[in-house]
């Protein structure tokens, strides 16, 4: 046996199995990126199984030596990356409120998930949503369901492998979704706020809502109207931070 295959094989088979558990529905939920991601580390895995099982004698020298050991531990990473990369499935009491909402219609495609008003009559205004860091996009169906019974269409970005950075253009792809929406507003969490925050720039957003969030660049110059709402016990997006982002957002940043 081969251990400089097997090992690394055996890695990557074991994180796949791993993300799997831990990610659940999240897998099937999200951009289609991660699966993929799933699907070659497994093809990986299994070849390098196969392989060092084989037991073929490695050519001997201190250089290949050093290669495959280098290799190998390539390989370990690749393992801690597939694991690290699966998203936080979605959990809730009801799964109606994830799939059937009153006044609701949802919608889900390989990039978004759409939120249609049903009753309410359509308003102007929709909201551009991303998702903070590997979180399943459905978990945030609940917080802005009230948005789209009130009458404005919601689109939720899928970003690929759940990283914010992935999901450039989030309001052309909502306008694409909803052509008789005016006007955007970019709402997004932790790195969704961050990332969104320069793409309501750039794109010429209607608005800005943080949540646990802060923006990337300096928007202290821009008359964007900007909504942050962090939470007084949040260990990543703390107070201190939300106090320190004031200077670099307009000086009639509404904070909650």
């Amino acid at each position: 046996m081969v251990w400089t295959r097997f090992l690394p094989g055996a890695a990557l088979v074991v994180a796949v199995m791993a993300g799997v558990l831990k990610a659940g529905g999240a897998v099937m939920a999200g951009h289609w990126a991660y699966l993929l991601w799933l699907a070659i580390a497994a093809t990986v895995g299994a070849g390098l199984l196969w392989w060092g099982a084989k037991g073929s004698t490695p050519k001997p020298g201190t250089a290949r030596t050093i290669r495959r050991w280098a290799a190998a531990l390539l390989g370990a990473g690749f393992a801690a990356a597939t694991f690290w990369l699966a998203p936080y499935p979605v959990d809730v009491a009801d799964k109606a409120s994830i799939e059937t909402p009153p006044g609701v219609v949802v919608t889900s495609d390989l990039a978004s998930i759409r939120l249609d008003p049903s009753e309410a009559e359509p308003q102007s205004t929709g909201v551009a949503f991303i998702p903070g860091a590997l979180v399943d996009p459905r978990a945030y169906i609940p917080l802005l369901t009230p948005l789209a019974q009130a009458g404005h269409p919601v689109s939720i970005a899928k970003p690929p492998l759940g990283i914010a950075f992935l999901a450039p253009g989030v309001v052309a792809r909502a306008g694409a979704a909803f052509p008789d929406v005016a006007d955007w507003v970019v709402a997004g969490h932790s790195l969704g706020g961050a990332v969104g925050s320069q793409q309501a720039i750039d794109d010429g957003a209607a608005g800005l809502i943080l949540l646990a969030s802060f923006p990337i660049g300096d928007l202290s110059g821009s008359d964007l109207p900007v909504l942050s709402v962090s939470g007084s016990n949040d260990g990543l997006a703390t107070p201190a931070d939300v106090e320190a982002s004031k200077a670099n957002l307009p000086a009639d940043t509404e904070f909650v």
